[in-house]
């Protein structure tokens, strides 16, 4: 039993299931100290993670083609996704379930850092019709923020 569910741990980090997208990551070189937590298994999963960097300048982002700079446009896109992933961290505090606690015992991101002059990515994949109470705003979405003045790149990952 051991050895199968070591083959499924292995076959989900090779295929990227456990793991946020790597070029988006690559595109910002190596950090300096990273961490990231799961909750969820087998397709429906819930994932924070932060990565530490170093001397990433303007320039930088001007030269990658995945983030952009935040603009007063952007806030409210950037909000919404980040609201909602909010609404999953809670579910995983009160879930029962070890990664959910984890996962929200460690989520330290705050709306507030928002701000113009940052710089996003995000890859959403969907969007269901939020006047249906019957369905979440969003069906699946990678968002990556990076906080200039910290250095801190915060991930956000939600399919459930």
């Amino acid at each position: 039993m051991k050895r199968f569910l070591c083959v499924i741990v292995v076959c989900l980090l090779l295929s990227g299931c456990l793991m946020p997208s790597a070029p988006v990551l690559d595109s910002l070189g190596e950090p300096i100290e990273s961490a990231l937590w799961t909750w969820g298994i087998f397709g429906d999963h819930t994932d924070y993670g932060k990565r530490q960097y170093s001397g990433i300048t303007q320039e930088k982002f001007q030269q990658n083609r995945y983030f952009s700079q935040v603009s007063e446009e952007d806030i409210p896109r950037i909000q919404e996704v980040v609201e909602d992933f909010e609404k999953w961290v809670a579910e995983g505090e009160i879930s029962g379930e070890e990664d959910g606690e984890r996962l929200a015992d460690n989520y330290d991101f705050s709306i507030e850092m928002i701000s113009v002059g940052d710089y996003f990515y995000l890859d959403d994949h969907g969007y269901y019709d939020p006047t249906d109470k019957n369905y979440l705003n969003f069906f699946e979405y990678d968002l990556y923020y990076f906080a200039i003045e910290t250095q801190t790149l915060y991930f956000f990952h939600n399919n459930y």
